[in-house]
């Protein structure tokens, strides 16, 4: 006490100092008080729910990809969706969480369900959409589509698979060297600012020659802009034959491997930009010329860049060791495209697959 004794506040002081412990007391009643109604699981209830509006229900993704009915009496893809599934399904590297969907087109064998299904997949049955069925000119699409091909604008009705809150969309043809379960992290988005006109892909009308930006007008898909929110398309550039290491980011991506959040909205929004292919580069692609015109990276609907490692499309020997996928048909055992490396690893992955079910069968 003596210490204070000689010590004389002027009554200014007194009032600061007053004031200063009274907001204090304020303050620890409060935190208390909130910390009493706020218990341990209300607040992770609150995370959780903050959670599910960026990502949805864990329980609710699953990988997926398209088996359609062969173009020859050889049908590669089906050993190739094989070799997915055991990928994803059994082996100890790559084996994910989260189960695989195979949508199969109608017209495919049904011993090939059945051995799918075997194999650990989940089988969706779908009809085909060819290129008659939301096309108003046929003759604006690219001349040299295969038959293989043909059937790819059935890969937009995974927006019609609103069971899920996210699908990873995997090609056939890429083969998982690492777990891809991380790619699942990705959130969705939310609308970004009024799109530039002149920032937009440009196309050229065929009636004219008239060159034109490409533009959305939300009236002609009777649904309101909000309704398309929140949406995901995630993707990794589309790189091409001889990119760098790591490869540039790019302005398109690569169909094959693509995160999406399924939407009734935007699978209409698609079939009605998809029925005009020389808006999107006369199909050239299929669905993949689509897709990067519908989500433009200055668009309404930006796509969302992941780690272009988790689509090695074009890889070469240099960036084997950082690889998440390789993507390719390897099985192709006189292909020049790729380094040996990777015809090997598939074929070992093709062993793997046969080896595994015929000890499960024995």
């Amino acid at each position: 006490m003596a210490l204070f004794q000689n010590v004389r506040f002027p009554r200014r002081h007194w009032s600061i100092l007053f004031a200063a412990m009274l907001l204090f007391g304020i303050f620890t009643f409060t935190f208390h008080f909130h910390s009493r109604l706020l218990s341990p699981s209300a607040l992770q209830a609150s995370t959780v729910h903050a959670s599910k509006e960026h990502h949805g229900d864990p329980n609710k993704y699953t990988f997926l990809a398209l088996l359609t009915p062969p173009s020859s009496e050889n049908d590669p893809y089906f050993n190739a969706t094989r070799v997915l599934v055991h990928r994803l399904k059994h082996h100890p590297v790559t084996k994910s969480k989260y189960p695989i969907h195979i949508m199969v087109l109608r017209g495919v064998d049904e011993w090939k369900i059945r051995r799918l299904e075997a194999d650990g997949a989940s089988v969706l049955l779908v009809d085909p959409i060819s290129p008659s069925d939301i096309v108003v000119d046929l003759d604006s699409m690219d001349n040299d589509i295969s038959d293989r091909i043909r059937h790819m604008f059935t890969k937009l009705r995974i927006f019609e698979l609103t069971q899920f809150d996210k699908l990873c969309v995997i090609d056939s043809d890429i083969l998982p060297l690492k777990n891809i379960d991380d790619i699942f992290d990705v959130p969705y988005q939310g609308k970004p600012p009024t799109p530039i006109p002149s920032e937009q892909r440009e196309y050229k009308d065929p009636k004219d020659g008239s060159s034109h930006f490409f533009s959305e007008d939300f009236a002609d898909y009777d649904t309101n802009i909000d309704d398309f929110y929140p949406y995901l398309l995630a993707a990794a550039t589309d790189r091409g034959e001889h990119h760098m290491i790591p490869p540039e980011p790019l302005g398109s991506f690569n169909a094959g491997m693509m995160l999406i959040r399924p939407s009734l909205a935007h699978f209409q929004r698609l079939l009605k930009i998809g029925a005009y292919p020389y808006k999107y580069e006369n199909a050239h692609m299929m669905e993949q010329s689509l897709l990067n015109v519908a989500y433009g990276e200055h668009g309404w609907f930006p796509w969302t860049r992941v780690d272009p490692y988790y689509n090695g499309v074009w890889c070469s020997l240099p960036e084997h060791p950082h690889l998440k996928t390789a993507h390719g048909k390897f099985w192709q055992s006189d292909s020049t495209e790729f380094a040996s490396v990777y015809l090997a690893e598939w074929y070992r992955a093709y062993g793997e697959m046969l080896a595994f079910h015929q000890y499960q069968t024995m």
